[in-house]
């Protein structure tokens, strides 16, 4: 099977607790070993990636967080660093079955190192994080980023939907 454009991540499933502090959202994302869940689940043609968008798209370049190019051992110190003494759990909505449990081992593995313990609830359960997975309808920049503009998700990017918007009035011409 061949990869398709899309998003597979997860998104804040509340503004409040934990994963409302941006630190905690970082040290998440830097513990991910995204190598070793491309590898885990043997999917031809995907690759590791610490951007949202797949490929520079158009005018939009592919911009990577800046603890990017560190080392997995430095990503894990700067992540154990913000996370600090916090005793942090997270619940992870998943799908039932054993993409969902495969998923949050992995997770529980990777967070495990920065001292966060990951548990899985059902999708419609309350959750501090919910997995989105979506295929892309279209390859541009605005797809990707209109998955989190407001409302829609409770912590959201209103700048993001403050530009989207106006991306969507103006003119084709002037559009990047």
């Amino acid at each position: 099977r061949d990869a398709v454009p899309g998003l597979l991540g997860l998104v804040p499933a509340r503004a409040d607790g934990p994963i409302a502090d941006r630190d905690v959202r970082r040290a998440l994302a830097m513990a991910i070993n995204r190598t070793a869940f491309v590898q885990r689940y043997a999917l031809p043609g995907w690759r590791a990636t610490d951007a949202m968008l797949p490929a520079p798209i158009g005018t939009f370049i592919q911009a990577v967080p800046d603890w990017a190019t560190l080392d997995r051992p430095a990503r894990l110190d700067r992540a154990r660093r913000l996370i600090g003494t916090s005793d942090i759990t997270l619940r992870v909505a998943l799908p039932d079955g054993p993409g969902g449990r495969l998923l949050v081992a992995q997770l529980a593995a990777d967070w495990r190192q920065i001292g966060v313990r990951a548990v899985r609830v059902g999708r419609n359960e309350a959750a501090d994080l919910r997995l989105i997975d979506a295929v892309a309808p279209v390859s541009v920049a605005t797809w990707y980023l209109g998955r989190f503009r407001c409302p829609g998700l409770p912590m959201c990017s209103q700048t993001v939907t403050s530009t989207l918007s106006i991306l969507r009035r103006a003119k084709l011409e002037e559009r990047p």
